[in-house]
């Protein structure tokens, strides 16, 4: 009766080394011909842009360039005489009075910088996973009140990754009679990766609001409501958040406003080797937004936008597989050969979502607060420590609020910043954690809402989500390949002359015959070593009689 093993074949992520580092960019750019000057800074935005990223000797070497936004201020002249233009006797003021009017100017692929990060090992054209982020941004304007000096400071991370095929023999077909020893290991196989571009489009109303008739600003926040994993292909739904920083038409004031679920998308990602069910991790990070006025035949004001989307999925699997690890014949002789497997266990996951209040002052310095703009806040993690049967992290959020104030210049807008403003302890229960293992964890913050406590300080509420992995590296004792060997021959044949078929290897061969690999790889010249790959349909000369190994 046959014999045969029954294989589940994997694919394994793993780091095989990693580094990071932060590094500060320095540069200067000058605003377009066109626009006012600058009398007054106010926030800095940079997105970096990888251009290249090579592997050389022991290091990565990333390029790239910025893509730089800045919101500023600049004082214009207008007519007195307006409601509110009186004197300190209440008289009409008769002249000019000065207005800040807000301004924002952008820059494209300026600033171009070469990072340079150790990582042993790293050999040239070797692939890598990098990741670069920007931790902070400063300015200062010159006298001429158009040149900017920049530092931007940039978090860079690289890591060796390799995937590594496994097959793993999970079962036994024709296993009568043969007692099967299995060990169970929770692994997580890479299915593969996909990008596409999407697009989301909408028509934002903007009744009772006053038609803006600058836009200083459109921040898009995709939010992934549904991802689904087919066969070779992951389906990804969501929708947009929009918010505009805009002065109304005739005015010289500032609002936000704001639309949840401004423009829906989705998109089909295509990944080769997805399976129906498999999970799927998905970045979708979007581009510069279009933005347009409109006006319909009732009057009515509309903002209609356009967000080109990028959209990056992983797709893996995480299941129980049964390493088969012994077989035992109660009356066959089965031979067996066996090897050490480096598996990667997957101990457990886990997410868990919670909301923190703090209570900011505002830094010393700035302006009493006339109306909240918009706010927005980061988390970064600081320490975990993998314990009994959870997780705790230490991290912090970083906040930064856009106001109008009060002072001299009625409605000038200003930009407050709080460094670590709330400090977190999170525990994560996550079944099976024990100290020693390894860990991913990713801290998000997916909302933030400020509200005004009083004109010097706001409260300010965030809803944050913790992700942690945890995992292993396990050796598993593994059954490789496996035989049924016919009983003994009193008197062998000197040679036996087969035809190779698809699953037959060396091995299995001279374990059925009662020889050895080298003794075969000896007699046929056709066969280089014993790693040579066996032809299928090919005549083997195996010998028998005698056969010893060298």
């Amino acid at each position: 009766m046959s014999l045969d093993l029954v294989y589940e074949r994997l694919l394994l992520r793993r780091i095989a080394g990693e580094n990071a580092t932060e590094s500060v960019v320095e540069g200067t750019v000058t605003l377009p011909d066109r626009a006012g000057e600058i009398d007054r800074a106010l926030k800095l935005r940079a997105t970096p842009r990888i251009a290249r990223v090579d592997a050389k000797e022991g290091r990565v070497v990333l390029e790239g360039s910025f893509d730089l936004w800045l919101l500023y201020a600049r004082e214009v002249e207008r007519p007195a005489g307006e409601p509110g233009d009186e004197d300190e006797g209440g008289d009409d003021f008769a002249g000019t009075r000065v207005d800040e009017r807000l301004e924002s100017v952008s820059w494209h692929d300026v600033l171009p910088f070469a990072l340079v990060l150790e990582l042993p090992e790293a050999k040239e054209g070797e692939p890598l996973e990098t990741s670069v982020e920007v931790r902070s941004t400063s300015f200062d304007v010159r006298s001429d009140r158009v040149t900017v000096d920049v530092d931007i400071v940039v978090a860079f991370e690289a890591r060796r990754v390799g995937l590594v095929p496994v097959a793993v023999a999970k079962g036994v077909k024709g296993a009568q009679g043969i007692e099967v020893e299995r060990r169970t290991v929770r692994i997580t196989s890479h299915l593969g990766e996909g990008r596409a571009a999407a697009e989301a489009r909408g028509r934002l109303p903007f009744s009772g609001r006053g038609t803006p008739e600058r836009i200083l600003e459109v921040r898009a926040v995709p939010v992934v409501t549904e991802t689904a994993a087919g066969d070779g292909v992951v389906r990804v739904q969501g929708h947009l958040n929009y918010g505009i920083l805009y002065s109304p038409a005739g005015s010289s004031r500032v609002y936000f406003a704001e639309w949840s679920r401004g423009a829906a998308f989705a998109q089909e990602v295509a990944v080769p080797s997805a399976v129906r069910g498999g999970s799927c991790h998905v970045r979708v990070r979007p581009r510069t937004t279009e933005c347009r006025v409109v006006t319909d035949d009732a009057g009515e004001c509309w903002l209609d936008v356009r967000t080109p989307l990028d959209v990056e999925v992983q797709v893996d699997e995480t299941k129980e597989v049964p390493v088969v690890t012994g077989l035992q014949g109660e009356e066959r002789e089965i031979a067996s050969r066996r090897e050490t497997l480096h598996l990667v266990e997957a101990v457990g996951e886990a997410q868990k979502i919670e909301e923190a209040l703090g209570t900011l002052d505002l830094p010393e310095g700035l302006p009493a607060i006339d109306r909240l703009l918009y706010g927005t806040a980061t988390a970064e993690v600081d320490e975990v420590h993998v314990l009994g049967d959870k997780v705790a992290v230490e991290l912090h959020v970083d906040a930064e609020l856009v106001y109008a104030g009060r002072g001299p210049v009625e409605g000038a807008v200003h930009v407050a910043h709080w460094a670590r403003a709330i400090e977190l302890d999170f525990e994560v229960p996550v079944r099976g954690a024990e100290p020693g293992l390894e860990r991913r964890v990713r801290a998000e913050v997916l909302d933030a809402a400020f509200d005004l406590i009083n004109r010097e300080s706001v409260e300010l509420q965030v809803r944050l989500a913790v992700e942690v992995a945890l995992h292993r590296e396990v050796e598993v004792d593994a059954v490789a390949e496996a035989v049924e060997v016919p009983p003994p021959e009193a008197n062998p044949p000197t040679y036996t002359f087969v035809v190779i078929r698809p699953q037959d290897t060396l091995w299995k061969l001279a374990a059925r015959y009662r020889s050895h690999p080298e003794v075969i790889v000896a007699a046929n010249s056709w066969l280089e070593s014993e790693q040579s790959p066996l032809i299928p349909g090919r005549k083997l000369c195996i010998p028998r009689k005698g056969a010893i190994a060298g």
